[in-house]
């Protein structure tokens, strides 16, 4: 597990953080957040991966108002 402070959003909509001198991409996660997540890919200048927990979250979250949200969008 890494924590990481995502400050940008990558083309498609993926968190972006920098850690250890290499990109990470974090599906589900925000700029201005605190989260921990799991590496489930790991290249020579990028990863990615998966959250597991936000620790801080972002004022600009909210919950989806759809409950199938996490399975196709809403």
């Amino acid at each position: 597990m890494i924590e990481l402070r995502p400050t940008d959003i990558a083309h498609g909509g993926e968190a972006v953080a920098r850690f250890d001198g290499k990109a990470h991409f974090i599906a589900g996660a925000m700029p201005g957040e605190v989260v921990l997540g799991e590496v489930v890919r790991d290249k020579k200048s990028w990863a990615r991966v998966e959250l597991t927990n936000v620790l801080e979250s972002s004022p600009d979250r909210v919950d989806p108002p759809c409950p199938h949200f996490a399975d196709c969008g809403g």
